[in-house]
């Protein structure tokens, strides 16, 4: 699910919130910038990390992919999408200047990553 987080412009800047968020309680919060125009970024899908992509700057398209279904978001500034756990997720970087936020459920925990495609098939096949 998309959502735009509230705006607030005026003369002297902006001001973009992201408020009562009711899928969790943030543990962790981190940002990619730097990324290449065109990269793919993400590859990977959580067994227990819920996250809230947030696009601060340029834009970027978003797939989330659930095994038997997926969808395909272009985040700009100051919108975002909700990334549920056993989500395989990737993020491609428009503009070569853009800002991801990304806040999680959880603590970093390398363990519960799933890195490869396969086995978060064949994972998402025996949950259904």
């Amino acid at each position: 699910m998309q959502k735009n987080l509230a705006a607030f412009k005026g003369e002297n800047g902006s001001l973009f919130a992201l408020n009562k968020i009711a899928e969790f309680h943030p543990k962790r919060m981190f940002y990619v910038t730097g990324v290449p125009e065109g990269q793919i970024r993400g590859h990977h899908a959580h067994l227990r990390d819920k996250q809230i992509l947030v696009c601060i700057k340029g834009a970027l398209r978003v797939k989330l992919d659930e095994g038997s279904s997926s969808k395909s978001y272009i985040l700009n500034e100051g919108e975002s999408v909700f990334m549920d756990t056993m989500t395989w997720g990737t993020q491609e970087y428009l503009t070569g200047d853009d800002i991801l936020l990304v806040l999680c459920s959880e603590e970093h925990d390398e363990k519960e990553y799933i890195k490869d495609y396969f086995q978060f098939l064949e994972l998402t096949t025996k949950e259904n």
